[in-house]
């Protein structure tokens, strides 16, 4: 293969009297990209980077909390409408029957698809076409055990992760090294047991990344794609051009059997089309979601094309990726049931019967582009699923901490589009999605930056120019009232309940010279309608930290006392960065240094992506390198002496 300025010239000179339709113009959707700022972009998780915090050190970084209260009668609120105004409540156009939501054959499904790349750009299928490069791009759980378990959003519902420990072994997954470790821990002291390796197979078409996993008792469930590759040969001049891309991806999911921890053994393998989007555990069943993105196929699980009664063709009639979802028991090692849902981009919230996902896409109505998000709710039990009701709400979350069920009630937060600006807007949702309450309004020229719901309770963050933090009363599903707004310097990206009474922040804030801080913030929520922030610290210059975009990276241990997370230093072109693992403490309305661990030579490079993670178990801390290098170090909390350490 030549270089890539060769394959551009191929493709410019192949393509050089394609017409570009009005709707993708680049000058169209330059505007459309960079209009309200950052602001439209945020449905999806973009890496952040530092220019993101320079470019806020040009407006007053003010926070404004807000807390949501439905309890007390409503009196006034001007933002306040009973079905929302935004939302035409079970219009006639949008009512369906669920039963209607499922393809009655394969012809329909390819029709569905027919229609829907009839609509996409004539450039996007000559792009396909040519070079067919499938697109790869509760309370939270509080430790009150001897050791940290993943700090998930729903108790008793698990997430995966990089790095997993029962208490006597630590479970280390390596994906830029494609191998997992596991270690006994005694006290300190670390013993490698075993390895899996997962060989390199690029030279053979294929590629192997691993993701993230799960511990079920003696079972340790691997997440993993591969990516087969396929060569497309371009004519150029008098030389051939090859060009590789990604032909398919699958995500396959190995079961292990970890009774020796020496020596584990495969007891099965699984495989569904797409790439890894998330996953659940309940009990002993894994919940899979991937994207398969096709132009006519229909998704296959176990190497099997779905039935078409099993696909919901209704989710989002203008996307031809499929959602698919697969369930697992990873006792048995068998697939128990699958679904697969036409959807945008997703995020997942679950609960302990139901799933939720907040497919988001951009739309073109009323003679502009916007975000709309299309609610899709499943039931599940003992691996069993189905979809059972779906409502589209303007706008776009933020992550899956923007949707909360309670009392079968749903609640979530959005950001959405006005006539010049944009604003966000609170929805309370019965059962079956029917708009019960909704306030408006919310912030203008803002969006939303986190949230939380706890109980007849909500909070969430807003950020432009000035941030509110937002409490809202939620105990009467028909009447959502905002209660309290606290307006503080700097955000929250993540909020996490800390005990009864407080709640826990961890963002940034930027000082006039557009100097970013990495901040962490306390908040007395005793009363809703006076929340306060009780205290607030500010870390280090151009620091940065992993937990403000992933919660499984923050340890909360109310048994100890203790919050534990990683900052990350980036250095210049004379210095070179750092890298630590903090605690602290909360006593008396204070935040206070437990400990501070150096981890600079833990990771082959200072970057927040490459940041060590912890575990606790019993009186000491694991630091690990999950990413890259495997190494680990151990010390005795709140001692800065190394006690053991593996490579």
């Amino acid at each position: 293969m030549s270089n890539i300025k060769d394959i551009e010239n191929v493709v410019k000179d192949a393509y050089s009297d394609v017409k570009i339709p009005l709707t993708i113009d680049p000058e169209i959707m330059k505007e459309r990209l960079y209009k309200d700022d950052d602001i439209r972009v945020k449905s999806f998780r973009i890496k952040p980077s530092r220019s993101r915090y320079v470019r806020m050190a040009a407006v007053c970084a003010i926070i404004v909390i807000c807390v949501i209260m439905t309890s007390v009668s409503f009196t006034s609120n001007d933002h306040w409408n009973p079905v929302g105004s935004l939302v035409k409540n079970d219009s006639d156009e949008e009512k369906e029957n669920i039963s209607d939501m499922y393809a009655s054959s394969y012809e329909e499904i390819y029709e569905v698809l027919e229609k829907i790349n009839e609509q996409r750009s004539e450039l996007e299928k000559i792009y396909e076409n040519s070079i067919s490069l499938e697109d790869t791009a509760a309370v939270g759980a509080v430790s009150s055990e001897s050791f940290t378990k993943t700090n998930v959003q729903v108790s008793g519902i698990d997430e995966a992760d990089v790095i997993k420990t029962d208490g006597s072994y630590i479970y280390n997954c390596l994906p830029f090294d494609n191998r997992i470790t596991i270690v006994k821990a005694n006290n300190g002291k670390m013993k490698k047991m075993s390895e899996i390796v997962y060989e390199d197979t690029v030279s053979d078409g294929k590629d192997i990344w691993l993701n993230e996993m799960y511990l079920s008792g003696n079972n340790l469930v691997v997440i993993r794609n591969t990516y087969n590759y396929a060569t497309m040969d371009f004519d150029y001049a008098d030389s051939k051009l090859d060009v590789v891309g990604s032909d398919k991806t699958e995500t396959v999911v190995d079961i292990y059997d970890i009774s020796d921890k020496s020596n584990p053994v495969k007891k099965s393998s699984h495989k569904q089309d797409g790439y890894y989007k998330s996953s659940r555990m309940n009990g002993n069943y894994l919940y899979l979601f991937t994207d398969y993105s096709t132009y006519k196929d229909i998704p296959k699980v176990e190497d099997k094309i779905m039935n078409y009664s099993d696909i919901c063709i209704t989710g989002c009639p203008e996307s031809n990726n499929f959602l698919v979802m697969a369930s697992y028991d990873v006792t048995q090692g068998k697939v128990c049931d699958e679904k697969s849902v036409l959807c945008g981009d997703e995020e997942f919230y679950v609960t302990e019967n139901n799933i939720y996902i907040a497919s988001q896409e951009l739309k073109y109505k009323r003679k502009k582009y916007e975000y709309t998000t299309n609610i899709i709710k499943a039931t599940y039990s003992n691996g069993e699923m189905d979809i059972v009701a779906k409502k589209e709400i303007p706008g776009y979350i933020d992550s899956q901490f923007s949707l909360d069920e309670h009392n079968s009630y749903l609640r979530l937060v959005i950001t959405y589009d006005t006539k010049k600006t944009t604003a966000n807007a609170l929805f309370v949702l019965d059962d079956k999605l029917n708009i019960t309450g909704c306030i408006e309004n919310l912030a203008k020229d803002e969006r939303i930056y986190s949230a939380r719901f706890y109980g007849d309770y909500g909070y969430f963050v807003t950020y432009k120019q000035v941030d509110p933090l937002f409490a809202v009363d939620l105990s009467d599903p028909h009447n959502p009232v905002i209660k309290s707004e606290l307006k503080i310097p700097g955000f929250s990206d993540y909020l996490q309940r800390y005990d009864e009474n407080h709640l826990f922040g961890i963002g940034y804030i930027v000082d006039d010279s557009g100097n970013q801080s990495l901040k962490i913030s306390m908040f007395d929520i005793s009363n809703p309608e006076n929340v306060t922030e009780v205290d607030n610290l500010l870390l280090d210059k151009n620091c940065y930290s992993k937990a403000t975009e992933d919660h499984r990276a923050l340890i909360i241990d109310e048994e100890r006392g203790l919050i534990g997370f990683s900052s990350t230093i980036y250095g210049d072109y004379s210095t070179d960065g750092e890298q630590y693992y903090n605690f602290y403490t909360f006593n008396n309305g204070k935040f206070e240094r437990f400990a501070k661990y150096d981890c600079k030579n833990l990771s082959q490079q200072i970057d927040m992506y490459f940041a060590p993670r912890a575990v606790i178990i019993g009186d000491y801390v694991y630091l690990t390198s999950v990413h890259d290098t495997g190494k680990m170090e151990s010390y005795k909390l709140g001692k800065n002496k190394v006690v053991d350490k593996v490579k």
